[in-house]
């Protein structure tokens, strides 16, 4: 495999590797071969996020115990690091729904919860974006029905506290009110 000048690059270097399956790995498992975690934040970072593609990688390839180790590795980070965190408990609940270990499933899915409103928007979306289809149905349920979002027609896709940004007149609260979204005001 290719070493390359910086930690940075060689991430890239690995993650754009999608295309090439046989190597993917190995390009995966280079970012901290090439530069060793221990040797600074900025390793182990890029290694951290190349566990977690090399986990998903083994998820798609059904290799579910590989997978599992490296998603508990992430899944047992400090607080400070929430975004590798959740998505370590996402990819552990993914494999628990696959050997039908439903109350496994639902424990790491609780977790997650417990993560959630603190995640931008964009990341809350990409959590359910990661989730098994059926884990995801009843995740975004259960949000819905916690937050008394549970309204016909509504279609939110990032459950949890809005943001509430500067009103017409200058106030907290949006210029649409309490309208849900795609509800035109009316006169």
């Amino acid at each position: 495999m290719v070493r390359k000048e910086t930690v940075k690059e060689q991430f890239w270097f690995a993650s754009l590797m999608s295309n090439q399956e046989p190597l993917k790995e190995e390009a995966l498992r280079s970012v901290g071969k090439y530069f060793s975690p221990e040797e600074s934040k900025n390793n182990e970072r890029y290694a951290r996020l190349a566990d977690q593609k090399l986990a998903d990688l083994y998820l798609e390839q059904e290799r579910l115990t590989e997978a599992d180790k490296l998603y508990k590795t992430l899944a047992d980070l400090p607080e400070s690091e929430q975004q590798l965190r959740v998505f370590g408990l996402v990819g552990q609940a993914n494999i628990h729904q696959r050997r039908q270990e439903g109350p496994q499933a639902a424990d790491k899915l609780t977790k997650v919860r417990v993560i959630y409103d603190e995640l931008i928007p964009s990341l809350r979306r990409e959590v359910q974006q990661r989730m098994d289809p059926e884990l995801r149905k009843e995740f975004t349920q259960v949000l819905r029905a916690e937050a008394g979002n549970d309204l016909p027609g509504e279609n939110r896709e990032d459950f949890g506290p809005r943001s509430r940004g500067t009103g017409d007149e200058g106030r907290p609260g949006s210029p649409r009110g309490d309208r849900p979204p795609g509800v035109l005001k009316s006169s």
